[in-house]
């Protein structure tokens, strides 16, 4: 596959990814179908992961998600979202699908999630530090500043 992919076009192929690897192997069957199968839409399956991603014991995924989808509303952040996710696909050699970034890919997580932040940072600035502290445990990686929403980026995470 050599063309980028956007909108109803990308969702359309990773779902088709996901159903054909489902048939091979059904051993992942309910995490593809909860993560994926079950949205009609890039912004709910990556609302629905970003809002797991960042849930605690003190702020769970029912309480972030509506501001997590209020975030993912915005066209040029779901238009970074598809740009990160053909970049990553064409670029990093260890991508053959464009549902991995979307599902396995905790820089491609951590790189949402700061922009859902910078959403936020002037209105609800202390939900936007909590997700960067959130965004700094789950994948060690922070950030100097808040990203824009409409620049391509693409983090690896640290492994120790």
């Amino acid at each position: 596959m050599g063309k980028e992919l956007f909108a109803e076009d990308l969702w359309n192929q990773i779902t088709k990814e996901v159903s054909s690897l489902i048939n091979d192997d059904k051993s992942l069957e309910s995490i593809f179908k909860r993560n994926i199968l079950d949205f009609t839409n890039i912004k709910d399956s990556i609302v629905f992961i970003i809002s797991n991603k960042l849930s605690s014991d003190d702020l769970s995924s029912d309480d972030i998600n509506s501001s997590i989808k209020e975030a993912f509303s915005d066209k040029e952040i779901i238009l970074a979202l598809e740009r990160d996710i053909n970049a990553i696909f064409f670029k990093d050699p260890a991508c053959d699908y464009f549902f991995q970034p979307l599902l396995f890919f905790k820089g491609f997580h951590s790189i949402q999630s700061y922009r859902v932040a910078n959403y936020w940072r002037d209105k609800k600035l202390a939900l936007s530090l909590y997700i960067q502290s959130k965004i700094s445990e789950m994948c060690g990686s922070t950030a100097g500043s808040f990203p824009s929403s409409n620049h391509l980026l693409y983090v690896s995470c640290i492994y120790f």
